[in-house]
């Protein structure tokens, strides 16, 4: 059953009628070529993001680490619950004519140090923390910059420290879990 002309002239009535003619050659031409640059403009873009975010990463990784890393073996000594054996195997290291010399210490850069966060007037501030003799000093490359301490028990801080404790660099003092160390 077909519905009356009437009818249908009653629905079409509403609706405007679509355009049907076929744009030209340079329409199309247009369309296809804006559609390609937007193409290779997300192309470039993305290729542009992957090497920023290659090169981001491979710094840090290729970066100088700011101490001495070749000719030292770490030894993680912690496991042994006594001193001698670490004492003993430093001495029989040292007699070894490849061995230069022997440092102790408690934490190193190759195995991050120990850890401390500490909360300092309203902000927190991470470091790491090296007991060590002036040879793995030494063996490591640092360089004392200053020599603030008169005691005997002395810790120095990098420039980092420094301006998060917001300390002079002639401090004598700095705040250490809400004691002052020399």
């Amino acid at each position: 059953m077909w519905p009356e002309e009437e009818s249908v002239q009653f629905l079409d009535s509403g609706v405007k009628k679509l355009d049907t003619r076929k744009p030209g050659r340079f329409y199309n031409f247009m369309i296809d070529r804006t559609f390609y640059f937007q193409h290779d403009i997300c192309y470039c873009s993305g290729i542009i993001n992957v090497i920023t975010m290659i090169a981001q990463v491979n710094h840090p990784v290729n970066a100088p680490p700011g101490y001495r890393t070749e000719d030292i073996i770490d030894v993680n000594m912690i496991p042994l619950k006594n001193r001698d054996p670490c004492f003993l195997f430093a001495e029989e290291r040292s007699r070894l004519p490849e061995v230069k010399r022997t440092a102790f210490s408690m934490g190193t850069p190759f195995s991050m140090g120990n850890n401390h966060t500490m909360h300092h007037e309203g902000k927190n501030i991470s470091f790491q923390s090296f007991v060590c003799d002036s040879v793995t000093f030494d063996m490591l490359g640092f360089q004392k910059l200053r020599e603030n301490s008169a005691s005997g028990e002395a810790y120095y801080l990098n420039g980092q420290v420094l301006r998060e404790l917001e300390l002079a660099e002639d401090a004598t003092t700095f705040p250490f879990y809400g004691q002052q160390k020399p």
